[in-house]
Parts: structure tokens; C-alpha cells; sequence
């Protein structure tokens, strides 16, 4: 929902119910990261800019931030700044001496060239026991799930959870793991564009990678909130969820060296679950401190039809808690098994929403199960339900989706009796949810394939129902392909001879029929499919050519900054050589692109 901005500035946590004492090493501000900074620029200013020893008219904001010894300047939304102004020009500074962050923060925010100057948030969490004697199932049966389940089990709709780590291979969650359609695994090509190489099943936002998996049973935390969210249903194994069939998208937010119990990077996260369009993002983390960077992060994410679910904290008090406070997040409070406010939960008239908390059973790492306590298992159990209700009406939109949570919603007043008022609309019910979405529409059909560009004789294609509004039959028609038709919703066909061939699909459901038909959509020839070729410099020259008549600076391989895996670059320093009437040339080797 659209809240009012109040800026507290206090510590940034994870959100299980015990209290951490102090892990940090942090000697300034023990609520803050000592030695970083959220900077945005009016006006455009690139990090290479912040080390330019040149005279410029950002030389008052350059001096100022000399005084804190600065070691990494990027930007703080890389892959999306270009899409959205108000993500643009943000900068994340990072320095070593972090006494000066007071004056350097006062002279910062009295620039005209800056609009804002912040401290960022330290993100950190704790552990609950596992207690192994907790009825498992209580959640699901409290929220109406099983009556919902009658209705609708799930589908495409994809949820992503920013948390420490999830283990993507858990025997209950695998099912639900998605995989990135339009990427191809470990050829080192972002192939659908949107900013990461390889992300098949997530991202690493804090090593910057793409291995979203826990480096060890420590990082639990993101596990167990996935089998709440989304873990594999109707599968004879461990635990079900009410997302049933929605598929989780990981985004991880922690260093695999680092303690599990700190986030650092939740805002990478959440910019790649935006960038890689999951329908539902899942943030059981937060605090106190308010950032105008992430307001923004959340106003463009909101504008793309992304619905935002956080947990409201496990502080027993109104103040108002962040992520979970921002316009556009729907607040989530905890509650119990007999619907009384947990314990440990926050309450006030900015929550949004409440949902079982207390003792919830779900997955853990090494393909186990635990329980834990905490908003931060009452927020995953919310963004499953907006998953389950995202994937029934594809059409919904995030404040739709919120209006159906809040109309269908069980009041709890008589439960809470010192808390009217401050439980939001009560405890979520999913079965009056699903029935508020109530889509009567024809399917929308849509499909794709596995079918990157012309095909050589004899290629099998894996095809890819993507309609809208829950289908409950196919009827493919492949001219030229075998078999020639079919009644599977994600069929495999071979094509044996060259030619263009259109596909057509007629999906159904109980409101009617819809067919679409591509032509020429399949294209099979002797030419085969397009061969790539990739230098990353990462070895070095390699077989490349150095052209250097006068034997003076020429080409080099260095080490740059950048959004993906590579480091390396060549490089002329044409800035120090600049010898008139010279010509360096970088010769690549012979390359086949025969196919």
C-alpha cells in the first residue's frame, strides 16, 4: 500500500523472533555499515568521473569525499538505471574512513548537485531452534488453503525471495525451481538481455554471480522461507505450500565468505528480481532506517505490475519498519495458531495484512526440515498466496491483488482485543482470496520455444505453453514437424527436412477457446544455427595480434569494473601515448563461422 515516509534510523535486521546481540564489527554506528554511502547526483556523474583528478564543477563533492579515503565507487541499480530516471544517478560509495561520515553527510546534502546523501542500512539476522514437535500443517489449514486448492494449484506465476541463500536442489523444492526460459546454461552469453549472464535459476547479488545456493547449512534462513512460499505440493515429500505449483525465482543477498546472519546486497536483489520479471518478490528482512534509494527501487518495481511483500518486524511495537513500510510493500504482521498477535510481532495502522508466523515446519538446507518463528515466515506465506493468486488471473495487478488480500481477509478483533485496527485487514484468507480474483476469461495464448534462430535437419524443439488464465487443454498443429500435432501442454517435436513452418496452438478453459497461430516461426536449413563468438579477454590476448610499429604504448589487457563475470578489457592509453602519424592495431585470430 501507499504509505506516509517516516525516517527512522535505527538497525536493519532479519526477522525471527530472538534478538541478536552485536556481530558486527562496526565502530561508528553499530546500526549502520561503517564506510558506505547512498549518493544521488542531480545531475549525471559516472563513477569513473568521482576519481577524475581534473578540474570540474563537481570539484566541492569530489573534495568532500577525498576527506573519507574512498575505495569503490557504482553504481547502486546498474542493469535498470537506464530504464527508469529516478533509479538513474544513484552511486554506492564505499570508504575506509568512516569517522568523517557526519560533516562529510551535512556537506554532501547541502550540494545542489546532490539531491540526497544517505547512510546505508546493516542488514543481519538470527536463528530460531528447530522444534521438531510442531504441528506442521496448521498454517495451511488456519488460511482456507485446502478449499483454494480446489479452485486452482498454481502455474507460472514466478515468486522471488531476496534472503541469505536458498538450496535450489532441496528434494521439495526443486520441483518449483524456476529456470530462466530465455537463457542458455553456462555458455557465458547473456542471452535473454536482461543484464546477467547465466542466471538459470537466480542470482547472486552480493557475490555477483549467478550461484544462488547456500555455501553451508548456516544459510538457512532463505531456505525455509521458500518452502513457505512455494515448496513442491501433491509430491508425497516433506512439507506443502500455498503457493503449490509457483515457481521460485532465488535472489541472493548475502556473501557465500561472509556471516549468514548479514545482508549485503538486498537492494541487488531486488533490482534482479525486477530486471528478470518475477510477478512476486518475497523480503522477510528489514529495520528501522528508511532509504530514499529503495523507495525509488520499489515505485518503478510497483510500475512494472511487480507486487511487494515484507515482513513487519519482530520488535513488539508500532514503530514503523522498513522494507515493509514503503509505498507499495504490503506490510506483513504475525500471528498464531489460535490467531492472537504473536508475540514478537510489530502491529501499528501501517500494517497492511497478517498471516500465521509462529512455529511454521518448512524446508531447510541439506534436503531437511525445521521450524522457526517470526514475520519473516508470515511474509512468505503472504507472497505465495499472491503467487497462487497472480498465476489464476495473469491480469491482476499488484494493488488488485492487495484488494483481494484485504476484502477476503478473516477479522481477528475479538482474537486481538488491545490491537484493533493495528493487525491490518485481518489474517489472510485464501480461499476468499482466489474467489475475489475470479477471472472469466478465454485463455490468452501465448507460446514459446527453445528454437534460438535457424535449426539444422533433424532438430528437436521444445515447445512452451505460456497462456493466460489457467488453460485446461492444448491442441497444437506443427506443419512439417513430427509428430504434426498435439494434445500436450509443452510438446517436443522433431523437424526432418528444411522449410519454414508455422505453429498454431488452441488453448482452452471453461470460459472458451482461443488459437494462435506463428508463422513461419520454425526455420530449418543447411545453415544451422548462428555461431557466436565471445572474447573476454579473461586469459589474456590469447591468439589476438599486436600491431606496434613504433614499439611505444600499444594495446593492453587491464582490469575493469562491470555488471557481469568478466574483469578484463583491452585497452590503448591513447590519453599518455599520442604520437602523431602512429597506427596500433589488435588483430583477432582466423575464425570459423562456417557452423
Amino acid at each position: 500500500m501507499v504509505k506516509s515516509s517516516m525516517q527512522y534510523l535505527t538497525y536493519v535486521a532479519f526477522l525471527l523472533l530472538c534478538t541478536l546481540s552485536s556481530l558486527s564489527g562496526q565502530t561508528i554506528h553499530q546500526d549502520y555499515v561503517d564506510g558506505e554511502l547512498f549518493i544521488r547526483m542531480h545531475t549525471a556523474l559516472s563513477p569513473n568521473d568521482v576519481w577524475s583528478k581534473q578540474k570540474t564543477r563537481y570539484s566541492d563533492f569530489q573534495s568532500a569525499l577525498s576527506t573519507l579515503d574512498v575505495t569503490a565507487v557504482d553504481y547502486l541499480y546498474p542493469v535498470l538505471r537506464h530504464q527508469s530516471e529516478e533509479l538513474d544517478n544513484i552511486l554506492w560509495v564505499k570508504f575506509t574512513r568512516a569517522a568523517s561520515i557526519d560533516y562529510v553527510l551535512k556537506a554532501l546534502n547541502a550540494m545542489d548537485e546532490v539531491d540526497y546523501a544517505e547512510r546505508v542500512p546493516l542488514m543481519k539476522t538470527t536463528l530460531v531452534p528447530n522444534d521438531p514437535g510442531t504441528n506442521q500443517v496448521y498454517a495451511l489449514n488456519l488460511i482456507d488453503a485446502f478449499d483454494a486448492f480446489d479452485i486452482h494449484t498454481g502455474g507460472n506465476s514466478v515468486i522471488c525471495v531476496v534472503d541469505n541463500a536458498i538450496q535450489i536442489s532441496h528434494p521439495d523444492l526443486a520441483p518449483n525451481v524456476w529456470v530462466n526460459p530465455g537463457e542458455i546454461p553456462n555458455n557465458g552469453i547473456d542471452d535473454d538481455n536482461n543484464g546477467y549472464i547465466d542466471d538459470i535459476n537466480g542470482w547472486d547479488a552480493a557475490d555477483n554471480d549467478n550461484d544462488p545456493n547456500p555455501p553451508n547449512s548456516s544459510f538457512s534462513h532463505g531456505t525455509h522461507c521458500s518452502g513457505t512460499a512455494a515448496a513442491a505440493t501433491n509430491n508425497g515429500t516433506g512439507v506443502a505450500s500455498i503457493g503449490y505449483n509457483c515457481k521460485l525465482m532465488s535472489a541472493k543477498a548475502t556473501r557465500s565468505n561472509s556471516n549468514n546472519q548479514f545482508l549485503d546486497n538486498t537492494y541487488g536483489g531486488t533490482e534482479y528480481a525486477i530486471a528478470a520479471g518475477a510477478d512476486v518478490v518475497s523480503m522477510s528482512f528489514g529495520g528501522g532506517g528508511f532509504s530514499n534509494a529503495y523507495q525509488s527501487l520499489f515505485n518503478f518495481g510497483h510500475g512494472q505490475g511487480i507486487t511487494f511483500v515484507a515482513a513487519a518486524g519482530n520488535d513488539n511495537t508500532s514503530q514503523v519498519f522498513y522494507p515493509a513500510g514503503y509505498n507499495y510493500v504490503i506490510s506483513v504482521a504475525s500471528t498464531t495458531s489460535n490467531d492472537s498477535k504473536s508475540s514478537f510481532s510489530n502491529y501499528g495502522t501501517w500494517i497492511d495484512i497478517a498471516a500465521p508466523g509462529s512455529s511454521i515446519y518448512s524446508t531447510i538446507p541439506n534436503n531437511t526440515y525445521g521450524t522457526q518463528s517470526g514475520t519473516s515466515m508470515a511474509c512468505p506465506l503472504v507472497a505465495g498466496l499472491c503467487g497462487l493468486l497472480k498465476s489464476y488471473n495473469p491480469a491482476l495487478t499488484p494493488d488488485e491483488i492487495e484488494n483481494c488480500l484485504d476484502q477476503s481477509a478473516d477479522n481477528i478483533d475479538a482474537q486481538n482485543p488491545s490491537y484493533v485496527g493495528d493487525l491490518g485487514a485481518g489474517r489472510i484468507n485464501a480461499f476468499g482470496a482466489l474467489q475475489c480474483t475470479n477471472p472469466t476469461n478465454p485463455p490468452v495464448v501465448q507460446f514459446m520455444s527453445d528454437a534460438n534462430g535457424p535449426q539444422c535437419t533433424g532438430a528437436t524443439v521444445q515447445f512452451m505453453d505460456q497462456s493466460l488464465y489457467n488453460p485446461s487443454s492444448w491442441s497444437w498443429s506443427f506443419p512439417g514437424g513430427s509428430p504434426a500435432t498435439s494434445t500436450a501442454q509443452n510438446p517436443t517435436i522433431t523437424y526432418a527436412n528444411n522449410g519454414l513452418y508455422d505453429v498454431t496452438l488452441t488453448a482452452t478453459n471453461q470460459y472458451g477457446s482461443t488459437t494462435l497461430t506463428e508463422n513461419a516461426y520454425i526455420e530449418v536449413g543447411p545453415n544451422g544455427v548462428e555461431v557466436f563468438f565471445v572474447e573476454d579477454f579473461e586469459l589474456g590476448l590469447n591468439a589476438w595480434t599486436i600491431e606496434n610499429p613504433d614499439g611505444g604504448i600499444t594495446w593492453e589487457v587491464v582490469t575493469v569494473g562491470g555488471t557481469n563475470s568478466g574483469s578484463k578489457a583491452a585497452k590503448l592509453d591513447n590519453f599518455n601515448y599520442d604520437a602523431s602519424g602512429q597506427r596500433d592495431a589488435i588483430v583477432s585470430p582466423v575464425l570459423d563461422f562456417t557452423g
